[in-house]
């Protein structure tokens, strides 16, 4: 088609569908890094490589927002963490970071597309927290595979527990977690800090 027969848009209608567009293309980046990631079945030490961060801590406070990229407004929550222990990485007792999509995002929410979990306050996590991006986002390694709820000792990955808000249907459809997660946090911790030793 020549672009007599394709008609015009306006710059308006244009600058309109700009987000849309860029959503779209972040979307469609993202489910294919998180499947990439999801594939083969992660491990901790493949999911602690991977991470720049590895902490254990009650998740404090909750706050939705945006952030602008690429002229597009895309829906953040910013999760602060009271740290009780880092396993990887450097901190202070409270860590705080943004991820892309809110818990109440809906079935069409970015986050929620990719698998992405999300934090209820008061409720203790091991998250293996990948490095930020350009956007100062992060997320788990392995999209909902690097993040776990603490419950006493024992270890429950968000795919399995019925407390966490995780990321609903996506998560659900990949599936249950392997079976070769540690059921301790001990046990996880060991690994953990075996494969960061020098």
């Amino acid at each position: 088609m020549t672009a007599q027969t394709c008609g015009t848009i306006s710059n308006a209608s244009a600058r309109a569908l700009w987000p849309a567009a860029v959503a779209a293309v972040l979307a469609l980046g993202a489910m294919d890094a998180a499947e990439a990631r999801m594939g083969a079945a992660s491990t901790v030490a493949t999911l602690t490589r991977s991470a720049a961060h590895v902490f254990r801590g009650r998740c404090a406070s909750v706050a939705v927002g945006t952030v602008a990229i690429a002229g597009a407004r895309l829906p953040t929550t910013t999760y602060t963490f009271h740290v009780d222990e880092h396993l990887k990485g450097k901190g202070t007792h409270t860590l705080t970071f943004r991820q892309v999509g809110t818990p109440e995002g809906g079935p069409r929410d970015l986050g929620r597309l990719v698998g992405l979990p999300h934090y209820a306050p008061g409720t203790d996590y091991v998250l293996f927290l990948l490095p930020p991006g350009h956007a100062g986002m992060t997320s788990p390694a392995g999209a909902a595979e690097g993040a776990f709820v603490v419950r006493g000792d024992r270890l429950i990955s968000v795919h399995d527990d019925p407390e966490a808000r995780a990321g609903g249907a996506a998560i659900r459809a990949r599936g249950r977690s392997p079976s070769s997660w540690p059921a301790s946090y001990e046990e996880l911790r060991r690994t953990v800090l075996d494969e960061v030793k020098p």
